[in-house]
């Protein structure tokens, strides 16, 4: 069964976890094999906020009675923040002759530079970090000539700026080699991801429900790589544990008539708030609708009207503009932080906007449908279906970790809901495919309509799955 990947028009993807984010940086030095740098805004380098003076840890100290000092989360770990404001709010702003320029010079030093990005946070500076004194470089960068230009880097009018972190991109590299192979090796640590080269300036990695244990077990494993590493996400509780699986989620009972929705990763929103009107005023001197208007990671014009406000704080926000179309319904979607900066945008995405009941924590939708080898006998209470998991699986269905389906029942349709725990951590992306399950009703099938009632309004299920 084919899975290509379907999204239409995606303009960009949203920043990740502890500054790995969703555009690469610019290439390190020449002398040390290096990945695209990582970022958080829209441009070719990362975009996330580190500091003049050496990184340090904010909030991890020794527990009582151990004598170790923990592993810190990458959340508590303060980044280098650049104290030039540029003028633009991403990557795209600055040429490859500007970047051909800092890597020149940055090639030059390749036992203390660490890394480069453009920190859309400030305005999209260009900022460069070393281990040791920021000031020369400094002051040696910013007069670096271009060779085919003539310019100095100082007279370019491109925001540059150097900052100080505690581990050269070599090293990280190399702890990052053995602290990957270390934990592999370990039947403690379930390691399930791991990043290095980016603003934290850390070795990134992402543990199986990690806890302070955790954090302890790995210094105590690797004691010369401790302040080396940090851990990503929160520290696991039992809050975070998906459901049980021994009876059905429910959600199909909770659904009234004015149900939250999402589609394209929006935050959960009424449904009814697609027959309002509109709500972004195009007039507005709102500095928040003016990024919304002016700001764009594509480079696609901005339309001037019909902007809906998805969610608003002091922090971020997110608007979207629905439109229907022959392929159904459309959606735009803008999301923004509000950073030193100001409103800065922080994610852009466009394509079909297909209405669902949002997920509980650690729960995932599966596709359904039909199962095209038992065709649909009226007599029968058994329902024939075929599930497949939506997301990269690893190439498995997910009928394993599958919750019990939700139905419900009616004179004249059936409603489906079915619903399954992910695998953790990322996962490869084969097809995944599409096996058999069976449902039980309390009545023959008759005419009633079959339909998946996790989609709002609930549709027909289709025969088969065709991805």
């Amino acid at each position: 069964m084919s899975r290509p990947l379907t999204l239409l028009a995606v303009l960009a993807l949203f920043a990740a976890a502890c500054g790995d984010g969703d555009i690469a940086t610019d290439a390190g030095p020449s002398t040390t094999a290096q990945p695209d740098e990582p970022t958080t805004a829209q441009s070719d380098e990362p975009t996330t906020a580190q500091s003049d003076e050496p990184t340090t840890t904010s909030s991890t100290t020794t527990p009582s009675g151990t004598g170790v000092t923990p592993v810190a989360l990458c959340d508590d770990v303060e980044v280098a923040t650049p104290t030039v404001i540029g003028q633009g709010i991403g990557g795209g702003n600055i040429p490859d002759s500007v970047k051909a320029v800092v890597r020149a010079y940055t090639d030059q030093h390749p036992d203390v530079y660490a890394i480069r990005w453009t920190d859309r946070d400030h305005g999209g500076t260009f900022v460069v970090a070393f281990t040791d004194d920021p000031e020369n470089h400094r002051e040696a960068l910013l007069d670096m000539r271009s060779e085919s230009e003539g310019w100095t880097l100082r007279d370019s009018g491109y925001a540059v700026d150097v900052v100080q972190v505690d581990f050269s991109w070599n090293e990280l590299q190399a702890g990052a080699e053995v602290i990957r192979s270390t934990l592999d090796a370990s039947p403690d640590f379930e390691l399930l991801g791991s990043g290095s080269g980016n603003q934290l300036n850390r070795v990134t990695l992402l543990l199986s429900r990690p806890t302070e244990a955790t954090l302890i077990g790995l210094a105590e494993l690797l004691p010369d790589y401790a302040a080396m590493m940090c851990v990503e996400g929160a520290l696991w509780d039992e809050s975070m544990a998906p459901p049980p699986q021994d009876e059905p989620l429910g959600l199909l009972d909770e659904i009234d008539d004015d149900p939250l929705v999402s589609c394209r990763g929006l935050p959960a929103f009424r449904a009814s708030l697609l027959d309002d009107e509109p709500d972004v005023d195009p007039a507005s001197d709102d500095p928040l609708i003016v990024a919304l208007l002016e700001q764009s990671m594509s480079g696609v014009e901005v339309p001037a009207d019909g902007w809906t406000t998805i969610e608003r704080t002091d922090a971020v926000a997110t608007f979207a503009r629905f439109e229907e179309g022959p392929a159904g319904f459309f959606a735009r979607t803008h999301s923004f932080e509000n950073t030193v900066a100001g409103w800065t945008i922080a994610g852009e995405g466009a394509g079909r906007c297909e209405l669902r009941i949002p997920a509980p924590t650690g729960v995932a939708y599966m596709d359904v449908g039909l199962d095209p080898e038992q065709p649909i006998d009226p007599e029968s209470t058994r329902l024939h279906l075929v599930v497949s998991q939506q997301a990269c699986a690893g190439g498995r269905s997910g009928v394993e970790n599958m919750y019990p389906p939700e139905v419900v029942e009616t004179e004249t349709e059936i409603r489906i809901a079915i619903a399954v725990i992910p695998p953790e951590g990322p996962q490869e992306c084969p097809d995944n495919p599409a096996d058999p399950v069976e449902v039980e009703l309390d009545a023959p099938i008759g005419d009633r309509t079959i339909l998946d009632g996790l989609r709002v309004p609930a549709t027909p299920l289709p025969t088969g799955l065709d991805f």
